[in-house]
């Protein structure tokens, strides 16, 4: 398929409950249609599975409004997720997933330059909090199920992608963060308790209700 050529802005509604609403964040805009299938969806941004749920295009546009503001398609920059946040992402963490009450998970990312950071709508995962680093363009997936980071041999520029969890061993993330050149404040910690399961996935519109896999708009 041709390359992803443009994205607009979301800003989500107000959230039921006690949810927050994430950061600004974009996501791909197709001019032709969302794609039924897109087989180079990057795994660092999640599960592409139907079209509609975690795209945009001329035909979903005004469903989506429904529950985002979304703005005019803009080209895309180079470099960058199919799904990222604009700007600061000050959003703190879920109690639920592997980032909450970690302060010290947390300076570990922040003092290695994954210092865009915040509660981001990735597609197969639940509340999932999210560190880019904005000048490397890697990335970390902190949620219920552990910590996947997405980084790149410093020597030569191929990716590689690192597990964690159920269990997190934060000497093990450090050791990952240097290899993917990102070194960062020495750490001694124990592991953290073994997690629950991932809960359903949820898509980028949601308003806090879960739909199931094989959910079509």
């Amino acid at each position: 398929m041709d390359p992803v050529t443009h994205r607009v802005t979301v800003r989500l509604h107000d959230q039921p409950g006690h949810l927050p609403a994430p950061a600004d964040f974009a996501v791909p805009y197709f001019a032709d249609g969302c794609p039924e299938q897109i087989p180079d969806w990057p795994a660092s941004d999640g599960r592409y599975t139907h079209p509609h749920q975690d795209t945009v295009c001329p035909g979903c546009l005004p469903t989506a409004r429904l529950h985002a503001h979304i703005s005019d398609p803009f080209p895309a920059p180079a470099n960058q997720p199919m799904i990222y946040f604009l700007g600061a992402a000050p959003t703190a963490p879920d109690v639920r997933d592997t980032a909450g009450g970690r302060s010290d998970l947390l300076r570990l990312l922040h003092a290695a330059g994954f210092t865009r950071a915040g509660w981001l709508p990735l597609p197969g995962f639940d509340r999932p909090f999210v560190a880019d680093h904005p000048a490397a363009g890697t990335r970390v997936i902190l949620d219920v199920h552990g910590v996947e980071l997405y980084l790149r041999d410093p020597d030569t520029g191929r990716p590689f992608h690192v597990f964690a969890g159920p269990r997190i061993d934060l000497p093990l993330l450090h050791a990952a963060l240097t290899a993917g050149g990102h070194p960062a404040c020495d750490i001694s910690a124990p592991t953290v308790p073994v997690l629950p399961a991932r809960p359903a996935r949820r898509t980028i519109f949601d308003r806090g209700q879960r739909r199931g896999p094989d959910h079509h708009r």
